[in-house]
């Protein structure tokens, strides 16, 4: 039976983590379209959206034909605007979810982070299965810990199936791509 390759739409690509992805996605030869509020690149399908708003996200999965999203979109931990977290991270994840079910889009990644389980000491061997904290350690793990639970709760509608992935302690080096195309 031949296997189709996923279209890709990364959401937020244009930020840290959205970034190495679809440049992983590219230097493997896979299509890739990235939707964001700040457009980066010349050379990738680009949907510029409110990712709270699910018609401007359906609107860019059906443009894009993405079979698989991609969602890295988050503002930075550190932030003293719950609002902002809750507005991107959770209304706008269940937007994301929303579009993805009307479009019959088949994957979902979500972005979370390890910090939605972390209650103040070391966590180890554990999986999935631990729940959040009742006390999140803040704002933003609390908004990913909604999020997420959302995400798993999505998973089989319409055929979606959905992945959160916990990712600790993203860092490494950035190029930052200016309106000439540099890099600096």
């Amino acid at each position: 039976m031949p296997s189709t390759k996923d279209i890709y739409l990364v959401i937020g690509g244009s930020g840290f983590v959205g970034r190495h992805i679809v440049q992983q996605l590219l230097d493997r030869g896979d299509t890739v379209s990235v939707l964001d509020i700040v457009q980066r690149y010349h050379d990738v399908p680009f949907y510029s959206a409110d990712i709270s708003d699910q018609e401007q996200v359906a609107s860019a999965l059906r443009r894009s034909g993405a079979t698989c999203i991609i969602h890295t979109a988050s503002p930075p931990a550190g932030l003293s605007d719950p609002a902002l977290y809750w507005k991107v991270n959770v209304d706008g994840t269940k937007a994301v979810i929303a579009a993805a079910v009307e479009c019959a889009v088949k994957k979902l990644v979500f972005t979370s982070s390890a910090g939605v389980v972390f209650a103040g000491s070391d966590l180890i061997d554990v999986d999935e299965r631990l729940p959040p904290p009742e006390r999140p350690m803040d704002a933003y793990n609390e908004s990913k810990a909604k999020a997420e639970e959302a995400v798993i709760a999505a998973n089989g509608k319409n055929g979606l199936l959905t992945v959160a992935l916990r990712p600790a302690g993203i860092f490494g080096h950035v190029a930052f791509i200016h309106e000439d195309s540099s890099l600096h």
